[in-house]
């Protein structure tokens, strides 16, 4: 195992010095909050838009892991077609959007849906 990671290492031209930095960078970053955990706030807000326990309970329950597999394949798609530091800058962006159109729409159930349901797309 570790001559395979040491080959591995030497092929893609890291040092072992190197190599051990971005395998504790890897792992630092997968500890970090990511920006899909906005889903756990969903139900702390929906208060603020007057939404009911079942529109809450639909769109952060079962409708948001649809919505988001739908998101990953057409996301999957998208990245399969360009290149993936402009992928990251479009879906970054798209969240942006996401969240300047939510604080501006009007607070409703209908819109806490939508957006919820638009966040989960863009994130999947």
């Amino acid at each position: 195992m570790a001559e395979s990671a040491a080959a591995w290492s030497r092929s893609a031209g890291i040092s072992g010095r190197r190599a051990g930095a971005a395998g504790l960078l890897a792992l630092i970053l997968c500890f970090l909050p990511s920006i899909g955990r906005g889903l756990e706030l969903w139900s702390a807000v929906a208060d603020d838009w007057r939404a009911s326990a079942g529109a809450v309970e639909l769109v952060t329950g079962v409708l948001n892991g649809v919505v988001s597999a739908v998101g990953c394949l057409a996301g999957g798609w998208i990245c399969d077609r360009m290149n993936r530091k402009g992928a990251y800058a479009l879906y970054g962006v798209l969240q942006g959007v996401c969240a300047v159109a939510m604080a501006l729409a009007p607070r409703t159930e209908a819109m806490y849906v939508v957006f919820t349901l638009v966040y989960a797309f863009v994130t999947g």
